[in-house]
């Protein structure tokens, strides 16, 4: 009788025995997966910001240039009189037995530099200038000669005050003309596309209507599209 105690006895402890391993075993179901690899989710690459950068990086929108502001004639053949249009102030460029460019006499200077990119002198204006003002020749009665340009022709007005119409005398030869306009703190206003020259060049008057600018200083750009585009001469009235 003893002896079934004793094994009923020890058969309890085993039995409780049993339990208690059970519930302290290792758990199987733990990850094993080593920091940093591919099944982590920790180490998920992140999403692409392309989207969000590339519209950070757009070029900001131009305000434009405002309606009616630029005309031209073309192509013009008439001979162009800077005295009688240039009321305020003209300036030629150009060559004329070695006197480089020209102006208006006893006037006040209201054009900066004018830089021409690639500029160099030619001699078949299809439209001649005039003047009977002028500063270094005082009367000039045809003149034929301008400046061209394989890149850019870019200047500054910097007084415009008390003025109302800018013109340039401007050519193109195999290329589309194409105008930019600049405000007081050099930020492009807008561009468009002028009169176009597929084959022989030519002539045009192109005209800002300076009612429709606010401010009195203009920076004023010509570029190509082709081949080149030229420069004779900017009357202010």
């Amino acid at each position: 009788m003893k002896h079934l105690r004793l094994l009923a006895l020890v058969m309890a402890i085993l039995m409780v025995a049993a339990v208690a391993f059970s519930c302290t075993g290792s758990d199987n179901s733990k990850s094993t997966t080593t920091p940093g690899s591919s099944n982590n989710a920790g180490t998920t690459a992140p999403q692409s910001s392309s989207s969000s950068e590339d519209e950070n990086n757009e070029e900001p929108e131009l305000p434009g240039i405002p309606e009616g502001m630029i005309s031209y004639d073309f192509p013009i053949t008439d001979p162009f009189n800077l005295t009688e249009v240039g009321t305020i102030y003209w300036e030629y460029y150009g060559e004329y037995y070695g006197a480089i460019d020209d102006q208006k006499k006893d006037a006040t200077d209201r054009i900066g530099p004018v830089d021409f990119e690639g500029g160099q002198t030619h001699y078949d204006n299809k439209a001649p200038v005039t003047w009977t003002d002028g500063t270094n020749t005082p009367v000039m009665e045809e003149l034929r000669t301008g400046k061209n340009a394989t890149g850019s022709i870019n200047l500054t007005f910097t007084d415009l005050s008390g003025c109302s119409t800018i013109k340039f005398f401007v050519g193109a030869f195999q290329a589309t003309m194409v105008i930019h306009l600049y405000d007081e703190e050099d930020n492009e206003i807008g561009y468009m596309s002028l009169f176009s020259c597929e084959s022989d060049a030519q002539i045009a008057i192109v005209t800002i209507d300076l009612s429709k600018f606010e401010g009195t200083k203009l920076g004023v750009g010509f570029t190509p599209d082709g081949n080149n585009v030229s420069l004779t001469a900017i009357t202010i009235s």
